[in-house]
């Protein structure tokens, strides 16, 4: 359930930036209730965006960035999982 929750908190960051966004710029926006290191916040920002892009919600362009707008990521080759 918890995964979840941090899966809408990143769709979130990513559909509010409107271009496309590498994890660390993801995980800096990202806001946890309870205070935890950069690494762990690196790791769960990134597990929450392949589940967005196994989900069909996001796309991963070839430059490793993530992003919401399925054009942008058209434009840049996107791999899909």
């Amino acid at each position: 359930m918890a995964g979840l929750l941090r899966d809408d908190r990143v769709l979130r960051v990513l559909v509010k930036a409107r271009r496309p966004m590498r994890v660390e710029e993801i995980a800096k926006r990202l806001r946890l209730r309870r205070r935890v290191t950069p690494e762990v916040r690196l790791r769960m920002a990134e597990a929450s965006c392949r589940r967005l892009v196994r989900d069909g919600l996001a796309w991963e362009t070839a430059d490793g960035r993530f992003t919401t707008d399925s054009r942008q990521a058209a434009g840049a080759k996107a791999r899909t999982a």
